[in-house]
């Protein structure tokens, strides 16, 4: 089976290394990478979100 690729042209979407999780902010943000969907639940049912930092050379199809 060959893998297919597809461009998510509104989200970042760089992979946490060593995770699943994928970056959701604006494909042009600065500083860390962020997903906004994972994360601890709160008693208020918010996530904390995942925060880490961005390596030299990333492109969106890792």
């Amino acid at each position: 089976m060959t893998e297919r690729r597809v461009e998510m042209p509104h989200v970042c979407f760089i992979r946490k290394p060593g995770d699943v999780i994928r970056c959701t902010e604006k494909p042009d943000h600065e500083g860390d990478h962020f997903d906004y969907l994972s994360g601890v639940t709160d008693s208020k049912g918010r996530r904390s979100g995942v925060r880490w930092p961005r390596r030299p050379g990333e492109t969106q199809f890792d």
